[in-house]
């Protein structure tokens, strides 16, 4: 038997985004897992089948079960059945809870305990403790519990559970269910299904009530919910959440494309005047970006794929968790090839002669341009190419510059006569002083590291390694 009873309150939790993973607190006092008796839901069992088309791993990305049982050892834990995953024990399927209630900052969306009420408005918690209901609903409040489970023992009335339920919807808690049974198998059946509707993202009363209850003869099921909890356990905007950071992600990857493009475009036409082949790291960093944007262009596909897959038996929102591994992985790799991009773009003020300006990174002061007299003693800013961030309007018209000497073996000069910065040397190699610095005058320079004189920008001169060396294997 089946009943549900809205009520008038209002939970402010409806407001927060519910996302993954849904963690469920398993709640067993010890005068329950020491009655042999005692019906037990089995929650890592009701996992492993409902995931069963992912690994244990996936699987936890989805739901992951903690634990409160005072009287289990970390072995009885890890012994726990996950009968479609065919695995070991291992310690880490489950996480243990020393304490509860558990005041923390991690959200528990549900908590399911099991046991009796020590009188009609306070929990048992075994070794002589009780819980209040205030206390309890202001635990519930600070776990962030969407829905509370009393699964309460035959021995207990059920209408004085039923009323501690009311009590805590009437306190802000967004639902409880309660429910109970002396049969071991209807129990599990009946989370099975629940808790297979709540992976096809239905609706709380859906999710409860669709489970074929009316055949579980042993059950008696009541659902307290407040008035805006209908949605509480749904992931719609969670959906909607991903999009837009993968919407974010593609717009900052296009964005630092554009910046590179016309820089790797100049470079590839004067490549001869730069050092170390930096053209071609450029054109890798391009590729690379490329190859992200398309990666967030399938993640996306995949989300607006995600509400029809929730059909398929097997899948439920498994594809939303790998959404959500994707977006990750994305949000990473642009930030990585945003730094990255950055550092090319200072290496390429440094590389290219008065097309990108000039640095005088890590050296003394560069000596005048061995270009003939202007004709004012100004020295104007270097020009860069037209819509480059900092670029000077072209309003009057230029004077032709002299024509370029005739390149020599070691020349190190420029379309204009200036003398370019030595290159960086690779990882390990001592500086190069730049020509009319204070050494070359055998004047003592400052002691400074690599990393301090070429402002950490060593992984560039990495470009002999191979493209997924230099990315540190993202692609």
């Amino acid at each position: 038997m089946f009943q549900h009873e809205p009520f008038d309150s209002i939970t402010p939790l409806a407001q927060v985004m519910h996302k993954l993973p849904v963690r469920i607190m398993m709640a067993l006092p010890d005068y329950v897992t020491r009655n042999p008796g005692a019906p037990i839901f089995e929650l890592t069992g009701i996992i492993s089948t409902v995931l069963r088309g992912t690994d244990w791993a996936g699987a936890q990305r989805v739901f992951q079960a903690n634990y409160w049982a005072p009287d289990w050892s970390d072995a009885r834990l890890a012994a726990l059945p996950r009968p479609e995953h065919n695995e070991p024990p291992a310690p880490n399927i489950v996480g243990r809870i020393d304490e509860f209630p558990q005041f923390t900052t991690r959200a528990f969306a549900i908590t399911h305990f099991t046991g009796l009420l020590a009188s009609s408005d306070h929990l048992d918690l075994g070794a002589g403790r009780v819980l209040p209901v205030d206390e309890l609903a202001d635990a519930l409040s600070t776990l962030q519990t969407r829905l509370f489970i009393l699964q309460v023992l035959p021995s207990e009335s059920f209408p004085r559970a039923r009323d501690l339920a009311a009590m805590l919807v009437r306190r802000g808690t967004p639902a409880v269910l309660v429910i109970q049974t002396d049969n071991q198998a209807d129990l599990n059946e009946f989370f099975l299904q629940m808790y297979f509707n709540l992976a096809h993202d239905l609706p709380l009363v859906e999710m409860v009530g669709y489970t074929n209850i009316n055949s579980l003869n042993s059950i008696q099921a009541y659902l307290a919910t407040c008035a805006n909890a209908a949605e509480i356990l749904n992931l719609r905007e969670y959906r909607a959440a991903l999009r837009t950071r993968l919407l974010s992600n593609l717009d900052t990857l296009r964005r630092l494309q554009a910046e590179l493009r016309p820089i790797y475009d100049d470079l590839t036409e004067r490549g001869r005047h730069t050092t170390e082949d930096i053209d071609d790291i450029f054109g890798q960093t391009d590729q690379s970006l490329s190859a992200a944007a398309d990666e967030v262009g399938y993640a996306l596909n995949d989300l607006e794929r995600i509400p029809e897959r929730w059909d398929h038996e097997t899948e439920g929102i498994i594809p939303l968790s790998q959404v959500e591994q994707q977006t990750q992985m994305a949000e990473a790799q642009a930030n990585d090839l945003a730094a990255r991009s950055r550092a090319l773009q200072r290496r390429a003020e440094d590389e290219l002669p008065g097309g990108f300006g000039t640095s005088t990174r890590g050296s003394a002061a560069r000596p005048a341009p061995a270009e003939p007299p202007r004709e004012t003693d100004e020295i104007s800013p270097p020009r860069q190419r037209p819509g480059h961030a900092g670029a000077i309007p072209d309003s009057t018209p230029r004077e032709e510059a002299p024509p370029e000497p005739e390149p020599q073996s070691d020349w190190l000069g420029d379309v204009w006569g200036e003398v370019p910065l030595p290159a960086m040397p690779l990882p390990g190699e001592a500086p190069t002083a730049a020509i009319g610095s204070p050494d070359e005058a055998g004047e003592a320079a400052p002691d400074m590291g690599y990393a301090e004189a070429n402002n950490d920008d060593s992984w560039i001169d990495r470009q002999d390694a191979p493209a997924d060396d230099l990315f540190g294997g993202l692609f």
